[in-house]
């Protein structure tokens, strides 16, 4: 009547991580096409990274080190270059069982090595590398570049807008101060970008309920753009602040211009 029972346990299935290992090994050796599809970056960026993080961190040349004894023998080292791809992988897939087994690696080593890789990422000798602002010398080049591919407006040197990355509040006392307009818990990231899209800025300490102007005011950014020459300008939506350093959309008759 209720046909035959459901079994107690279900068969346990093994992914062939070494099959995977071999697809990751033909990928690194395929098209810089094919790499970005499956990255998002190019083998020159990836490789710009890996060097600065090798010649920037003393960590990283520590826990790379071609001569670095494993555990046991048998065991197969994972390069930097490996743990990077883990990382993108990661970012991607947003699970490390994912982002590991396409790479041909377990679990807990993606998870061990996208923390450590992340961690230095993150530290000053990296990160303000590769996020800072313009210096003065560059931002006519900037304006310029902007005027002609991007915006078409003068004196631009950067967009500037907020978006929510989702989080998990687990453990957190005020839980709800992190849910944002549409429902889930979130961080509101605020970044500026230049006309190639690269970061000039990130700021992100904001909970996911605070609007995008708050977060603003909170950052640094105010005191940077107000040492701007006049004829110098960042744009953004309506949730900013207008100002002669800030320009937004405006209404004319009802009509968003």
């Amino acid at each position: 009547l209720f046909g035959s029972p459901a079994p107690l346990f279900r068969p346990r299935s093994i992914r062939d991580r070494d099959r995977s290992r071999d697809s990751y090994s033909l990928l690194l050796m395929g098209d810089d096409q094919q790499y970005r599809e499956f990255f998002r970056l190019s083998k020159t960026t990836v490789l710009e990274l890996r060097r600065m993080l090798w010649t920037s961190c003393e960590d990283v040349r520590r826990m790379y080190d071609p001569s670095r004894k494993l555990p046991y023998d048998g065991k197969k080292r994972v390069s930097l270059y490996d743990a990077i791809h883990m990382t993108l992988r990661y970012f991607d897939a947003r699970n490390e069982r994912n982002a590991g087994f396409s790479c041909g690696w377990a679990r807990a080593t993606t998870n061990k090595h996208v923390r450590f890789i992340v961690d230095q990422i993150c530290t000053d000798a990296v990160y303000n590398t590769l996020v800072r602002f313009p210096a003065d010398t560059d931002l006519d080049g900037i304006a310029q570049r902007f005027s002609d591919n991007a915006s078409g407006l003068p004196g631009v040197v950067g967009a500037i807008d907020g978006t929510h990355v989702p989080v998990s509040t687990r453990g957190l006392t005020i839980q709800e101060h992190y849910r944002n307009r549409k429902g889930w818990k979130s961080i509101n990231m605020q970044a500026i970008c230049d006309h190639q899209c690269r970061f000039l800025d990130v700021f992100g300490p904001g909970a996911g309920s605070l609007h995008d102007a708050t977060v603003y005011i909170k950052s640094n950014v105010p005191g940077w753009i107000e040492k701007l020459d006049p004829e110098y300008r960042i744009i953004g939506d309506a949730a900013y602040p207008e100002s002669a350093h800030i320009w937004t959309p405006y209404n004319e008759h009802g009509v968003g211009v």
